[in-house]
């Protein structure tokens, strides 16, 4: 097997910090990021004697905007915000003429913690947030391996993201 992998990735960030006199803080800010992947494969069996190539690109535009407010106001101590996302995503075999990913998110993301000081050594966190992990651009890449029925393993060809909700409340 000879791959040839390639990304280039554009990215844009602008950050807004701006404190206020009641001990407030108001944070936004804005990312951009324009990404083009392509794996090129050329794949030689032996015998029988075949050879296959495949031709992979991956396009991905990341438009975002965030915004959060850190604050307290006596016993509490909060934080909370929202974050906004466009993706468009195209990805596919260069000889197919459909597309494998095809796809236009926009997603939220909302966080808050709020944090109650009961007195000097104990308090009570309430926190709730929402993310996303993202695969890495390496992922598309035609490996595969098949060592049993029991474990086998292939790459994430979709890039397809992990989106997670979490909710936790503390006592310390």
């Amino acid at each position: 097997r000879y791959q040839d992998f390639k990304v280039n990735v554009l990215s844009l960030k602008a950050d807004f910090e701006k404190e206020f006199k009641n001990k407030m803080k108001l944070e936004i800010g804005a990312s951009m990021a324009i990404t083009n992947a392509t794996t090129d494969a050329k794949t030689s069996i032996v015998n029988p004697v075949a050879y296959t190539i495949s031709n992979y690109v991956y396009k991905e535009h990341n438009y975002s905007g965030y915004m959060q407010l850190f604050g307290q106001m006596g016993k509490f101590l909060f934080k909370t915000g929202v974050r906004a996302e466009a993706s468009d995503g195209e990805g596919g075999f260069q000889n197919m003429e459909t597309l494998l990913v095809d796809r236009n998110n926009i997603k939220l993301f909302p966080k808050a913690m709020l944090n109650y000081e009961i007195d000097s050594v104990k308090n009570l966190t309430l926190n709730y947030a929402k993310s996303i992990i993202r695969p890495n651009f390496t992922s598309i890449s035609t490996i595969s391996a098949y060592l049993n029925p029991f474990l086998e393993g292939t790459r994430n060809i979709a890039l397809k993201a992990v989106i997670t909700a979490e909710l936790s409340l503390h006592y310390r």
